[in-house]
């Protein structure tokens, strides 16, 4: 990820950086030339192209948390182990609406799995319910490390 964020600073993404250098241009040129207008439009600019960097840049990180709730939540649960190869959690919940207690398996997965899921997920049990969210950030085993210049032992 060492192209997203810049080492120095690596809370700042790409984008952020990009945008402080570039307002810093475009107000020192507002100064000399007085064009209210054209500093407008460069400041719309900025911001729209900085926003559409950080998107792509750091959509390589981005992963999808599935959250199924099934009576056959062993069966899924085996399968997305066996033919995914990620983890799985079983959280203990419980239907507010309808007060029973219902095992809910949680799950992250890479966007390339999301077709592999719902085909599990239909094959096991076509009435499970199932969520699938958009994971900003992914750290832990099979995903990337808390610290990338970390050596592994």
């Amino acid at each position: 990820m060492a192209h997203t964020k810049t080492m120095k600073f690596p809370h700042m993404t790409s984008g952020f950086l990009l945008f402080i250098l570039d307002s810093a241009v475009v107000i020192a040129a507002a100064l000399i030339a007085r064009d209210a207008q054209s500093v407008l439009y460069s400041a719309i600019a900025i911001f729209s192209y900085t926003k559409v960097l950080d998107t792509i840049l750091g959509s390589s990180d981005r992963a999808n948390l599935a959250l199924i709730i099934s009576d056959k939540y062993k069966d899924l649960a085996d399968n997305i182990t066996d033919v995914l190869g990620r983890g799985v959690t079983v959280i203990e919940g419980k239907g507010w609406f309808t007060k029973e207690s219902k095992p809910m398996i949680m799950c992250v997965i890479d966007r390339s799995q999301i077709y592999s899921l719902r085909n599990i997920i239909n094959d096991c049990d076509p009435t499970a319910f199932f969520i699938l969210a958009d994971a900003r950030e992914v750290i832990g085993l099979g995903f990337k490390d808390i610290d990338p210049n970390k050596k592994k032992k």
